[in-house]
């Protein structure tokens, strides 16, 4: 499950604490993704308890222009248990092809 910043998943957990001045390392994929140029596939459960979805859209609107992108949100999904889901396995197939198919 991705996210854009570690602040956006802390905060999740303990709103009134400065973890911008906590954090050492923010883990700052909203910056990183920036200098991206392979495709991007995001999937997450929109009742993730652990990784608010709200990052995971900023992280796809943090994508390049001109990189190909896609989102695939389930709609039950957890953090965890995306596997579980047939569009998840459908999804595996069809991005990696014959890799998944051999397995």
């Amino acid at each position: 499950t991705p996210f854009a910043n570690l602040y956006d998943v802390a905060t999740n957990y303990l709103p009134i604490l400065p973890y911008r001045l906590l954090l050492r390392y923010p883990f700052r994929n909203d910056k990183a993704i920036k200098r991206v140029t392979c495709p991007v596939y995001i999937l997450h459960g929109r009742s993730d308890a652990t990784v608010p979805y709200e990052s995971a859209l900023k992280l796809y609107a943090a994508v390049p222009s001109g990189v190909h992108r896609e989102m695939l949100t389930f709609k039950k999904g957890h953090h965890s248990d995306l596997p579980r889901f047939p569009r998840y396995q459908r999804f595996l197939v069809r991005v990696l092809g014959n890799e998944v198919q051999g397995a």
